[in-house]
């Protein structure tokens, strides 16, 4: 090869690169592409009597570390999914030291109510809620299990 024909595929590269990226953009819009947005996940604590809800989340790659969720707050991160439906986080969450729940609060294979991108989990004194947060309703997921769950209370 010459100089003059590396020098011509070169010149030409970012041309075949942004016909290659208005392809895409007409056969998956970004209103629907997976790879174009963030998925965010909110934890929110609507436990009785000022209760702070005690979270730890994770997925395969990621530990997001044990979060203390304050009455009347939310704790929220974003990811961006993995190829093929293959996104999972999951949560143990406690109440308090006597009940707890281990829960998939992300599966993307099976996901329930997915909003623009938000999906919400609520605690509440009988389990937790997926919420649909345009309509600001709450539908009943899992009862909280009996007994403590040591890896998050000490």
């Amino acid at each position: 090869m010459t100089t003059s024909q590396t020098t011509r595929i070169i010149v030409a590269l970012p041309a075949v690169l942004a016909a290659v990226a208005a392809i895409l953009l007409v056969i998956i819009p970004p209103s629907s592409a997976w790879f174009w947005t963030y998925e965010h996940v909110h934890i929110v604590n609507e436990l009785d009597g000022g209760k702070t809800l005690i979270a730890h989340c994770h997925s395969l790659q990621h530990d997001l570390g044990v979060q203390y969720v304050n009455a009347g707050e939310e704790y929220e991160w974003r990811f961006k999914p993995r190829v093929f439906k293959r996104t999972l986080w999951r949560c143990y969450l406690a109440p308090d030291g006597f009940r707890h729940v281990a829960y998939d609060v992300y599966n993307e294979s099976n996901q329930v109510v997915d909003y623009d991108f938000n999906v919400y989990w609520v605690a509440k004194e009988d389990g937790i809620y997926n919420r649909d947060h345009v309509n600001r309703q709450d539908f009943f997921s899992q009862p909280w299990d009996a007994g403590r769950l040591p890896s998050l209370i000490g």
